[in-house]
């Protein structure tokens, strides 16, 4: 598995609710070292692991503090992405292989509080929020 590294871009993307961190808004506890309460990180920032995490063939570029995204999978039929700007040609590469594996990916813009949706084959947008919302 994949590790961190100097990557910190979950602490500034994920909504936290335990340690009232906003998506877009650096988290309280983060500095330019990392995680200032990691040893007693909260539940939310415990369990998350970006897809970058679980994909021990993506290469460094692809690491979110890199690419610009952080990517997580929300069902075998979804995956969503946080960003806070433009959407990179190595990340639109990524999302076309996501769509030919049949996954539909949902990046939402922070900044400008848009969604885009790039839709599998066979995947409707209906489908998709369907998917999102039960999973939640």
């Amino acid at each position: 598995m994949q590790k961190c590294g100097e990557c910190k871009a979950c602490c500034k993307i994920l909504l936290i609710e335990e340690v009232d961190s906003k998506p877009n808004e650096w988290c309280q506890h983060c500095n330019k070292n990392g995680c200032r309460i990691y040893d007693i990180r909260p539940k939310g920032c415990r369990e998350f692991m970006c897809t970058w995490l679980q994909m021990n063939h993506v290469g460094i570029e692809m690491r979110p503090d890199k690419c610009g995204v952080v990517f997580e999978k929300f069902t075998d039929n979804v995956m969503m992405g946080g960003t806070d700007g433009k959407i990179k040609p190595i990340v639109q590469g990524q999302i076309k292989f996501f769509n030919k594996e049949g996954i539909s990916v949902v990046i939402v813009n922070h900044n400008t509080k848009t969604k885009t949706n790039f839709l599998a084959n066979g995947h409707t947008r209906k489908f998709v929020e369907d998917e999102i919302n039960d999973s939640t």
